[in-house]
């Protein structure tokens, strides 16, 4: 059966949102029009569901958003995507926490302070600081 034609929206940079879509799509030689544009762009798309991004466009069935539906539609079509549960899990899990990562970035964006944001983004990477913690239990150093 042939891959559906597959859209992949996102911004012009390289952040794992959208790259862990696109580099199971390119390892696993599957086509889709990788579609990088400014936030105007993606907002005109029509394509952002929840107000958020990456989107997968897939033609003949609709628009898929959030990262971690995206993953899981890639791997299945990819092939990448285990079988057994209990490692689907693992990968679903690895997803979450990387999501959970991006959170953490995300709740600094609302201080307008730059020295407090500064401060703020260095606890987080600080040697026992949540983001370090989360990232090295991802890594699987046994970090706690």
């Amino acid at each position: 059966m042939a891959a559906p034609q597959l859209k992949l929206i996102y911004l012009d940079h390289h952040y794992w949102r959208a790259e862990c879509a696109r580099l199971a799509l390119f390892m696993a030689n599957v086509p889709f029009e990788d579609a990088r544009m400014g936030y105007e762009g993606m907002y005109s798309s029509g394509a952002l569901t929840f107000g958020t991004f990456p989107a997968l466009v897939v033609a003949g069935k609709g628009v898929l958003n959030q990262t971690q539906a995206i993953a899981r539609y890639v791997g299945h079509l990819t092939g990448m995507y285990p079988s057994d549960p209990f490692l689907a899990a693992k990968c679903d899990e690895a997803i979450d926490g990387l999501t959970d990562v991006s959170d953490l970035i995300t709740d600094t964006m609302q201080e307008r302070d730059p020295k407090r944001k500064i401060a703020w983004r260095a606890a987080l990477v600080a040697p026992d600081g949540r983001m370090t913690m989360q990232l090295g239990i991802l890594n699987g150093c046994g970090c706690r």
